[in-house]
């Protein structure tokens, strides 16, 4: 919801860059004082700032009256490599209020403009993405001189009424946005910007009807077991031993619970997992595995969750395959939660000549260190560089490469095309540094001897119809083996022996006959 209120205050801000009778107090960007003799004696905190208006839109020299050391703090946040937050929030009790005000919030996510009236409707993908381009056209106005939005009109945002700028909301817009190290943001970075936070309030609603659909399903056994209860209370009012009513049918209860008893251990099972375990919501990518199995270090494949009910749940792989499982057979395995594993660890390996000098590989590593960090909208951190095999009769040196993603483990597409210009990028700097590994070449074992590796050596180099035309040759009598001492006939050396020449042309006459 707060990423939905940046979105908001942003298109509030493009809208008074584009046609809005604005006040320049309203953004700090000028703090002009009445005259200081007249207001000296007075406090800073009571100072009145200068009511005076402007009409238009904002230009460049509006954003060039940030005071300078705001720009400077804007520049060390842009600049800052961001470490990844491990702290816990901790609970808290609710109060009634904040229920209400969050009944109030829900209902704006069901409506057409969830991220106010003047972002535009945004009630689907499409009208989002359409908005979100009318309100970056209106943004650039504030620096016509520039193709791209500048990160400091998004900056006014962040600023108070006496000019201050808040760095916590500094803070959380760059996460949002995502700016370059220069603070500028195209056109399609903003979009994907704005339709990551469309995502997420999407499957927030989702979410959240699923979990009182559970809710209400969980108040259905709340409700039996209650009237149970309070029908045992009543015929012991009535005079009616309840004890010795079920004492009467306990024979069939007790065959009946021998039928259901494990289901019925199942469903208790899977009952606890989603009610207090929780460990994965609508939208959710999953990976479901024994728990004593390894996980795979380069992402495992996931599951997108679909439904989630009190005896089952349903989701679907990428190639759109629906499974159904219930919750007593996941709850003994091992579930990975690739949407609640932020920021993924990417690994990659890079090989080296052996004779290469430490410092070209410090000048390769300095160079991928800036290439990852010029792209601040895909990786966090850089994490390592270091060797990690020697292998001398191979001739080079393995180092591993350690970097990490924005990006959780759910958008493998987004982790892998990011690793996949690392690497190519890697590999294009070994070309030109003269780095680039060649493996030596390996001995190949041309013995022809054999009965058996000879054959299937040829017949991997034959039509696809291998089978057949093997036993073919069986039955011509042609055997298989390719020994110069029992040689078939069609692979009979051709004229003088000492040329070791053979003639295919049977071979070749028959692949022409199966074609």
């Amino acid at each position: 919801m707060k990423k939905a209120i940046l979105v908001s205050e942003v298109a509030n801000l493009a809208n008074e860059v584009k046609t809005y009778e604005l006040r320049t107090s309203d953004f700090g960007l000028h703090t002009e004082i009445y005259n200081e003799e007249e207001e000296g004696d007075k406090p800073p905190s009571s100072r009145k700032l200068n009511g005076s208006q402007s009409q238009g839109v904002l230009t460049a020299m509006d954003i060039a009256a940030l005071a300078s050391e705001q720009k400077i703090r804007i520049a060390e946040l842009l600049g800052e490599w961001e470490e990844p937050e491990l702290a816990q929030s901790e609970e808290e009790a609710v109060d009634i209020g904040s229920i209400i005000q969050f009944r109030q919030s829900l209902s704006y996510l069901n409506t057409q403009f969830p991220f106010g009236v003047l972002f535009g409707p945004a009630d689907t993908r499409e009208k989002c993405v359409r908005s979100t381009e009318t309100i970056y056209k209106q943004l650039k106005l504030a620096t016509p001189s520039s193709d791209f939005v500048v990160f400091d009109t998004l900056a006014l945002t962040a600023l108070h009424q006496d000019g201050a700028l808040d760095d916590h909301k500094l803070r959380e817009m760059i996460k949002v946005f995502r700016p370059d190290r220069d603070g500028k943001i195209n056109l399609l970075d903003f979009c994907k910007s704005v339709d990551a936070v469309y995502k997420e309030l999407r499957l927030f609603r989702a979410s959240v009807a699923n979990s009182a659909r559970v809710d209400r399903s969980f108040e259905k056994i709340i409700n039996f077991a209650f009237y149970l209860i309070l029908g045992c209370f009543s015929l012991a009012i009535l005079g009616i031993d309840p004890l010795a009513l079920f004492a009467a049918i306990s024979g069939f209860i007790l065959g009946f619970a021998f039928m259901i008893g494990g289901a019925c251990s199942k469903y208790f099972e899977g009952l606890l997992m989603i009610l207090i375990t929780k460990p994965y919501d609508i939208g959710d990518k999953i990976q479901v595995a024994p728990v004593t199995s390894d996980s795979s270090g380069t992402g495992s494949p996931y599951w997108l969750v679909k439904d989630v009910g009190l005896y089952h749940t349903t989701y679907m792989f990428w190639t759109q395959e629906t499974a159904t499982c219930p919750n007593g057979t996941l709850a003994n395995t091992r579930i990975i939660n690739a949407s609640r594993s932020p920021q993924a660890i990417m690994i990659t390996m890079f090989k080296f000549p052996i004779d290469t000098p430490y410092n070209k590989i410090e000048i390769f590593k300095a160079t991928v260190e800036k290439f990852v960090k010029a792209r601040p909208r895909e990786w966090l951190s850089f994490l390592a560089f270091r060797p990690t095999r020697v292998e001398a009769d191979g001739g080079f040196v393995e180092y591993v490469f350690v970097a990490q993603h924005r990006e959780n483990w759910a958008n493998v597409g987004a982790l892998k095309n990011s690793l996949a210009d690392v690497s190519y990028f890697s590999l294009e700097l070994t070309k030109r540094m003269g780095m680039r590994y060649v493996a030596p070449p390996l001995p190949i074992n041309l013995n022809m001897m054999g009965n058996d590796a000879s054959w299937s050596m040829l017949q991997r180099q034959m039509a696809p119809d291998v089978n057949n035309q093997s036993d073919r040759l069986s039955q011509a009598g042609m055997g298989s083996s390719l020994s110069m001492g029992n040689a078939p006939s069609g692979l009979a050396p051709a004229g003088n022996n000492d040329t070791q020449e053979y003639d295919f042309s049977d071979i070749e006459a028959m692949f022409d006959k199966n074609q």
